[in-house]
């Protein structure tokens, strides 16, 4: 699907994204996707405010505002991008004090996890923010992003949850350690019944997959025992994780229309077979041969792992076809480019059809 570019404005575009990272540099994805779009034409000017870093450094919410309506003041932004800002205590008024301060930037945010009303409820002081938003973009389409329109957020969009190619950077041919290998905490409510559906399905998963394969089958994460439990993993190492094993087990832990975490395409970048779960819409986000063998049972799972297990050399080429695929729509390079292009339009006022821009991933503008 192409993507029509929009012109950004008089200034060029000039992105300033508020991460809720605590060590500046962090999320070095977003550091690398911002420095290509600069060198490929896509922006003129970015900078990034780390704000837990500041927080930190401060120790004050009101100094820490304070010192971001100066860095707006100076850097004077086309766009704004809020990044899994959720927990930051970031008000409409603040929101509308930056956007004065910049002289008129287009406003968004990204959330790149998805929320249940019961089992995850999203912080509803944050909503403010996301009203007070040009366009909200996140990874499904569900009650939280139904919510968010009932609620008075004007524009929501999907962006998936993208993977990082700086995790694959170094990973080398080795000898399988195991058969199969999953990445994920056991995560339980202490109200039973408020327990994630995924997380229910993700404990069975690992039973089933234990009585199968013993030890030869790994689960990294917190919570686990036995067998297959390997004790949890830094978030840097999951993609050196998936390269020990010839299969990568996946599935979620809330289920909603196109939603994925992360961790599925940093699976697909590893360059092994990946298996997961199934969720409504994934053929029209991954096309009909995206690599992946998806199940929608236990006994499918099994069935499909032990075929990618039985005859690797037969499955390498999935596992090839499903790395191009990650590393060439579903990295943070990728949303950027697509959710500044948005934010450009917005800010260029454009209601003819030259400024629509089309979702690279579905066939919808909007949700």
């Amino acid at each position: 699907m192409s993507t029509r570019s929009c012109p950004a404005g008089p200034d060029g575009v000039r992105v300033m994204v508020v991460l809720n990272e605590r060590t500046p540099r962090t999320a070095v994805d977003v550091y690398r996707a911002l420095e290509r779009l600069k060198a490929e034409g896509g922006l003129d000017a970015s900078v990034v405010y780390p704000y837990l870093s500041r927080l930190d450094e401060l120790r004050d919410r009101t100094l820490v505002v304070e010192d971001l309506i100066r860095s707006v003041t100076e850097f004077r932004p086309s766009i704004l991008l809020w990044v899994h800002a959720h927990d930051l205590g970031i008000s409409a008024k603040v929101s509308d004090m930056l956007r004065r301060a910049s002289g008129g930037c287009a406003i968004g945010f990204w959330e790149a996890d998805w929320y249940d009303w019961f089992q995850k409820p999203f912080p509803r002081q944050t909503l403010g923010l996301l009203k007070s938003s040009d366009t909200v973009f996140v990874c499904g389409e569900g009650a939280f992003s139904g919510w968010l329109k009932r609620s008075g957020c004007r524009d929501v969009r999907y962006v998936p949850s993208t993977g990082d190619g700086r995790f694959v950077e170094h990973l080398v041919p080795r000898v399988f350690d195991f058969d199969v290998v999953m990445i994920g905490s056991k995560v339980r409510s202490r109200v039973p019944f408020r327990t994630m559906g995924g997380a229910v399905e993700r404990s069975k998963l690992v039973e089933a997959f234990t009585r199968q394969y013993g030890a030869r089958f790994a689960v990294f994460g917190h919570g686990w025992a036995g067998p297959s439990a390997q004790g949890p993993v830094p978030f840097e190492q999951q993609a050196d994780i998936c390269g020990r094993a010839a299969c990568v087990l996946g599935n979620n832990h809330l289920y909603a229309r196109y939603y994925f975490s992360n961790r599925l395409p940093i699976a697909m970048q590893a360059g092994r077979p990946v298996v997961h779960a199934r969720v409504e819409g994934y053929e029209e986000v991954f096309g009909r041969d995206s690599g992946v063998r998806w199940f929608t049972t236990i006994e499918e799972a099994l069935e499909k792992a032990q075929g990618v297990v039985s005859n690797p050399s037969c499955t390498a080429a999935d596992a090839e076809e499903a790395r191009v695929l990650a590393e060439s729509r579903f990295t943070t390079f990728h949303a950027l480019s697509y959710m500044i292009r948005v934010l450009s339009s917005k800010r260029s006022a454009q209601t003819s059809a030259e400024g629509i821009v089309a979702n690279p991933w579905i066939d919808r503008e909007r949700l």
